[in-house]
């Protein structure tokens, strides 16, 4: 695999038969797009130029959700491969037990969250707005992985919570703020007039809530709106249309 720094972040560089990480905006945006086939067109050039760099064929080994901000989970194997996964009622998260297949999701502002089991050999990846936060995708891929996995233990299972917006800047209106303040007010914060909500926190709550142990809970702490050269952000762009990164993350073949 080629190591190519200059576009890519890598995670969980200490945790052996896994790879995991999110693309940088100076490799192009990646959007899935079924309805605008020219932008569509595009952002798939740019993941498969991508993906071959890091020395991978994105037609026989990538496998990417298709986005509705839902907490609908897929499970998924080679026959999947070169796909989008759409669904009928959209797919949000993927999962799979299949060394060197790539689970991969675009991101702009959301949250890529990223799933390992190393006994049960599984791993996963979730997007998470704060529509897939306020449902419970945490929850919903958890109980997708231990329906499909059988050996998945809860005690093994790590999560890493990736760059997406944090409270520094993930601003709402009354309207979506009513929505938390039900389960969630500890996490709202007023600072000049404005709501800001910490969706990394409540994820990292979740994750404890559904049973995994405090070490296996990482948070990267990057915040994309932030880190300007390094990624996207809608909100901070403003582009007419979204322009993202893709998160990935795969067993390594032993």
């Amino acid at each position: 695999m080629a190591e190519k720094d200059e576009q890519v972040t890598w995670y969980w560089k200490d945790l052996p038969g896994v790879m995991a990480g999110i693309s940088h905006k100076n490799a192009g945006w990646m959007n899935a797009d079924e309805v605008d086939l020219a932008r569509g067109a595009t952002g798939k050039a740019n993941r498969d130029k991508f993906f071959a760099r890091l020395g991978f064929d994105p037609e026989k080994t990538v496998a990417i959700t298709g986005l509705r901000h839902t907490t609908n989970v897929a499970a998924v194997d080679f026959t999947n491969a070169g796909q989008v996964i759409y669904g009928a009622d959209g797919v949000d998260g993927l999962s799979t037990d299949q060394p060197g297949l790539i689970l991969a999701s675009t991101m702009a502002d959301c949250l890529p969250i990223y799933f390992y089991d190393p006994v049960a050999k599984v791993v996963a990846i979730a997007h998470a707005g704060w529509r897939g936060v306020l449902s419970n995708m945490i929850e919903a891929m958890v109980k997708h992985l231990q329906n499909n996995y059988p050996k998945t233990q809860l005690n093994n299972l790590q999560a890493l919570v990736g760059p997406g917006l944090r409270p520094c800047h993930f601003e709402v209106l009354s309207d979506v703020e009513e929505l938390f303040k039900k389960r969630y007010s500890n996490y709202t914060d007023y600072r000049e007039g404005k709501i800001y909500i910490d969706l990394p926190a409540i994820v990292k709550q979740q994750l404890s809530q559904v049973g995994l142990v405090g070490d296996n809970i990482q948070d990267t702490g990057e915040c994309n709106y932030d880190l300007t050269d390094k990624y996207f952000s809608f909100r901070r762009d403003h582009p007419p249309k979204p322009q993202s990164m893709i998160a990935f993350v795969a067993l390594r073949n032993e």
